[in-house]
């Protein structure tokens, strides 16, 4: 090989790949990433990307207190489902780890 020619630089690993797409959704600081998790993983080799799927649990807003009659069992409902599960795709070029997207995913 003569010095003229380069070698491209060898695709992400799976770890990498998780490792952008996490630092990419706390470096744009939204919100708090509670229990952030890995949920999904896929590589596009047509397209040279990762996409990998993040689930994180975000607070509910609680409106009002429970009245009277609902007394106990309304509170224990209300603590047992304070959080919603949230998921985002993002999509990571798998030769340079930029986040190219990122997308909201239904549960």
């Amino acid at each position: 090989m003569s010095a003229i020619e380069q070698v491209a630089p060898a695709p992400m690993t799976i770890k990498e790949a998780v490792a952008q797409a996490k630092q990419f959704l706390i470096d744009l600081g939204e919100e708090p990433l509670n229990n952030m998790r890995l949920e999904e993983i896929e590589r596009d080799r047509e397209a040279g990307t990762w996409r990998v799927t993040l689930g994180y649990d975000r607070d509910v807003e609680r409106h009002g207190e429970p009245n009277a009659l609902a007394g106990a069992l309304a509170e224990l409902a209300w603590r047992n489902s304070r959080t919603v599960r949230v998921y985002k795709v993002v999509t990571v070029d798998a030769q340079n780890g930029e986040a190219l997207a990122m997308k909201m995913r239904q549960p």
